[in-house]
């Protein structure tokens, strides 16, 4: 019966953070998802988190790694760090710096043109139209949202 303590007095988990649904354009930049991008990184407590999950509406599934991993991943993203790529329930994940912002994929490639690929890269720079996607091209990819979840 501590607030704060991960579970607050309605015994609700109280770490789950999440980034979108961001919805992203084909042949456009999504620059004017930057700024939630980086709320959402900032914030990232300590965690622990035991669970990351990349989806959007191409694949509303998407790609989940449990575990330790989880907890290295959505510290990266917090810290702005270079992890991986990490293999973690079947895929291999990584984070790094891509364009004018931070990248995080399921796909253990960093800042390349995977299709399909599981890549979130928002803050990639203005008039770059390569910010991911969701189990499509993530270079000049469909119109699409994309998601971020930590837990």
């Amino acid at each position: 019966m501590v607030d704060n303590d991960s579970c607050n007095n309605m015994c609700k988990s109280t770490l789950k953070k999440s980034f979108g649904p961001a919805q992203c354009t084909l042949n456009q930049d999504c620059a004017s998802q930057c700024t939630p991008w980086n709320n959402f990184r900032a914030s990232l407590g300590a965690g622990p988190y035991t669970k990351i999950t990349l989806r959007g509406s191409n694949d509303m599934v998407g790609r989940v790694c449990n575990g330790a991993t989880a907890q290295t991943l959505c510290q990266a993203l917090k810290n702005g760090t270079a992890v991986g790529p990490l293999a973690c329930d079947g895929n291999n994940w990584r984070t790094g710096n891509c364009g004018g912002g931070l990248e995080i994929n399921a796909d253990g490639t960093l800042c390349s043109c995977d299709n399909p690929g599981w890549i979130v890269r928002p803050c990639i720079g203005g008039g770059n139209p390569n910010w991911g996607g969701m189990n499509s091209a993530t270079c000049n990819g469909p119109s699409q949202t994309l998601e971020v979840i930590c837990e």
